[in-house]
């Protein structure tokens, strides 16, 4: 039967906007369940150039002393994982720092289960308030810095 008004039509037919929302929550999905087998340049890409999300990097939630290069660029897409994904299940298009660093524990947490000697002071700190409730507040406060 087809479409008896525009906005049936508008519905039914899905957009390239839609395919690339759905490859990259597949590609979060995938990444967050198992972040050294994930596809995070996927993720990075669709961070810095879609229309329909604006993320922010910001150097006071992100730069964590003595992290190693390759540990860094995998928590910048988890990052960005959380904060894209927050928006696209929100169809809001803003920047969502604090679901940026819920994903960035759960991904730290998952490379410590392999690794159980990884210890970052930043990463650590984000678990501790993440466990202790208090980590929207703690990222809120430390996105005004910049």
């Amino acid at each position: 039967m087809p479409p008896t008004d525009a906005s049936d039509s508008a519905q039914a037919t899905p957009t390239a906007s839609d395919a690339q929302d759905g490859d990259v929550r597949a590609a979060i999905d995938t990444f967050l369940a198992d972040p050294a087998n994930g596809d995070p340049q996927k993720i990075m890409r669709f961070a810095n150039e879609s229309p329909d999300v604006l993320v922010v990097f910001r150097q006071s939630i992100l730069e964590a002393e003595g992290a190693p290069g390759d540990l860094r660029a995998l928590m910048l897409a988890a990052f960005a994982a959380g904060n894209v994904r927050s928006q696209l299940e929100a169809g809001k298009k803003e920047d969502m720092p604090v679901a940026g660093v819920r994903a960035m524990v759960a991904v730290y947490k998952k490379l410590q289960a392999n690794k159980p000697d990884l210890r970052v002071d930043l990463y650590e700190t984000y678990a501790a308030k993440e466990s202790d409730g208090t980590l929207e507040a703690f990222v809120t406060e430390r996105a005004k810095k910049e």
